[in-house]
């Protein structure tokens, strides 16, 4: 820096050879001569600012601009010690003052990033444009430019047509690349929900074709393949995430759920311990969700259960304004279960009331809250003493509460202690007895709920449901269990209808 005052010249040269006391010791003599010399004073507030005197650096800031209100040198080192001190509006204003006595595009930046910090969107907005106006591929301004657009756009393609600008400017910035990644990751699942699964399968493998390396394009065609059922593609495109950001846990847990999907259980919990390991403090929800799906399959029940408490994140249950049951005895006080998830889940782990009743002591009182096509099922469960139906949850009075799926965690179950009486749901008056040589009917639920974004992992595909004539004992009579007219393709001539005889009274 050459100042303008040539007599400063000699006070510079003592604060470049790194002698800075000695150069503010020389300035402070010249200020003492010549106390309203705008350079002087701006170099000595710069001097105090780097020093971390920031209320003493804007002292003699503030009589620099005083002495010359268009020093664009005053300005700029005002606008620092002002951003110290957090006066983010006055430090804008001298950003913008320097800009006009010296245009260039970081003095419009360094404004913006004022405005951003004051959550004046539109005028960082602004300033940025202005910045690149002076300079058009300026990395920064282009950045931050698409920074704020992410937050305040609906279209994500402009924000990463700005940050592939800022990349091309700037291709070694890990930020720039990091923000690109994200943004590509945003516009194809904007992609994907807009205009279907089969729109956004082109964008992931035409993105990765021209940025192989990002490890989030990965994710995203291993959560598109995952969501169409190729599940062996899933594992390629996570394996290689995991390869390229080996420190990201959420790669590891998202390898460990194709494992899972194709029955390798144990090796997924391999791939959970690494990520757990990699997160800092406990397991995530996410984790700890998967995680227990790989130890429930594994039959390692209790630590399963217990990772299953996670789901609260998936808002897979009800919320109550009533105090959780741990599990402690509650005599002659109400408990309320309340059903989650799918039917199925409610009737399977229906079976447990009959614990949470014993559990709860003498005169414990035990509710089950249910959605109507349950309601005079699960009113037949043995330890049920009325049913709660979810439109009067609201209304309903009780002492505790209590998710069904969280009972088998209470109960601490294992394998060896799954509640077994049998039946559990009172279907006396229901049964038919087998006539002498009548075959024997057998039940079969062949398709889910088509709504559940997972049916066809728990649907009996055609081609397997067609064998079931041939492949069973002679004397069987099949009798079909299908909600809502969604009977199973290929199964007409042979399968029964099971629904239109079967009512509870």
């Amino acid at each position: 820096m050459t100042p303008a005052d040539p007599r400063l010249g000699p006070i510079l040269v003592i604060f470049q050879s790194g002698n800075e006391a000695e150069g503010l010791a020389a300035l402070d003599g010249f200020l003492s001569r010549h106390p309203d010399h705008a350079e002087a004073l701006a170099l000595a507030g710069f001097c105090r600012l780097r020093r971390g005197e920031a209320r003493e650096a804007l002292a003699l800031l503030d009589r620099a601009v005083g002495a010359d209100p268009g020093s664009w040198l005053a300005r700029m080192n005002r606008a620092g010690a002002r951003r110290a001190l957090e006066d983010y509006a006055g430090a804008a204003d001298d950003y913008l003052a320097a800009a006009r006595g010296n245009p260039q595009a970081e003095f419009w930046i360094e404004a913006a990033a004022m405005y951003s910090a004051l959550a004046r969107r539109d005028e960082a907005r602004r300033a940025l444009e202005e910045a690149l106006r002076l300079t058009a591929d300026h990395p920064v301004a282009l950045n931050n430019l698409g920074l704020i657009l992410e937050e305040t756009e609906s279209d994500p393609g402009e924000a990463r047509a700005l940050f592939l600008r800022a990349a091309e400017a700037d291709p070694g910035n890990a930020e720039i690349a990091g923000n690109l990644e994200r943004a590509l990751v945003e516009e194809g699942l904007h992609i994907g929900k807009g205009k279907g699964a089969s729109a956004a399968r082109p964008f992931w493998e035409q993105a990765l074709r021209r940025w192989p390396d990002m490890a989030g394009l990965w994710t995203g065609l291993g959560n598109h393949r995952l969501e169409s059922g190729e599940i062996a593609g899933a594992e390629e495109a996570f394996a290689r995430a995991v390869a390229l950001k080996p420190e990201r846990a959420e790669a590891r847990v998202n390898l460990g759920i194709a494992l899972h999907r194709q029955d390798r259980p144990e090796e997924a919990l391999l791939l959970y311990a690494e990520a757990a390991a990699l997160e800092a403090g406990p397991p995530s929800p996410a984790l700890r969700w998967n995680r227990a799906l790989s130890l429930l399959a594994l039959g390692r029940l209790e630590e399963g259960f217990a990772d299953y408490e996670a789901r609260d994140y998936l808002a897979a249950y009800r919320r109550l304004p009533f105090p959780r049951w741990d599990g402690h005895p509650f005599p002659g006080r109400t408990l309320l279960l309340h059903a989650e998830q799918g039917y199925g889940d409610a009737i399977q782990f229906a079976r447990y009331a009959a614990w949470a009743k014993e559990r709860g002591g003498p005169g414990a009182k035990v509710l089950l809250a249910c959605d109507p096509p349950l309601e005079r099922l699960l009113a037949r469960v043995q330890g049920v003493d009325g049913i709660v139906p979810a439109a009067e949850l609201a209304v309903t009075r009780c002492d505790w509460e209590a998710p069904l799926l969280s009972l088998p965690y209470l109960f601490k179950t294992r394998l060896e202690t799954i509640p077994a009486a049998v039946p559990y749901i009172d279907l006396e008056g229901e049964r038919t007895e087998r006539r002498p040589g009548e075959p024997f009917r057998v039940g079969l639920v062949a398709l889910g709920n088509p709504k559940y974004g997972n049916d066809r992992r728990r649907s009996i595909p055609p081609e397997v449901l067609a064998a079931l004539p041939r492949a069973a004992p002679a004397g069987i009579r099949w009798v079909g269990f299908h909600h809502g007219g969604n009977r199973p393709r290929g199964t007409e001539g042979w399968l029964e209808d099971g629904l239109a005889r079967w009512r509870l009274q």
